[in-house]
């Protein structure tokens, strides 16, 4: 989207709710629904000389990852302009949903990857292999089961290269 080609970035979905550049997280985003409105909220790490020592590791902004830094209203603009058109493609009778989800799916930053999903009172480890039709990721779980979450957050892990 946005980052992709305004900023000259190889942005990523990391799921359920990030945008990352390298495996960094550049911006999140929150939805919730309320009565007859769905309210969305955007993070996103533009200009930074450098990033709190708290989130030097797992962050990035456009400035510290080589990509060209926009005004605001050029990128807020666009990312408008990108949120409409899928919009109108959830809209399209049939195919509308699963071009979102093709999308989603060359996006992603998480499947075919080791992840740990950390839940309230549960951690799973294993592949994360596919998206399913409702959003949840499905995992391919250490323990030779798959399952599906809803929810959680997905920490990418690291291989060891021999």
């Amino acid at each position: 989207g946005s980052l992709t080609t305004l900023c000259d970035l190889p942005a990523q979905l990391k799921w359920p709710n990030d945008v990352v550049v390298h495996d960094r997280k550049i911006a999140g985003l929150l939805a919730e629904a309320t009565n007859d409105a769905i309210v969305i909220g955007m993070g996103l790490n533009m200009d930074w000389p450098s990033l709190p020592d708290d989130i030097a590791s797992t962050a990035t902004a456009v400035s510290l990852s080589g990509g060209r830094v926009q005004p605001l209203r050029i990128v807020l603009d666009s990312w408008l302009r990108n949120l409409e058109r899928w919009l109108r493609v959830l809209e399209t009778e049939g195919s509308g949903r699963k071009n979102l989800q093709y999308a989603q799916r060359i996006r992603s930053a998480t499947l075919g990857r080791r992840v740990r999903i950390d839940r309230a009172h549960e951690m799973w480890e294993g592949v994360a292999v596919d998206l399913g039709d409702d959003g949840r990721i499905v995992l391919a779980c250490d323990d030779g089961g798959v399952r599906s979450f809803a929810t959680g957050d997905v920490v990418h892990l690291r291989t060891l290269e021999h």
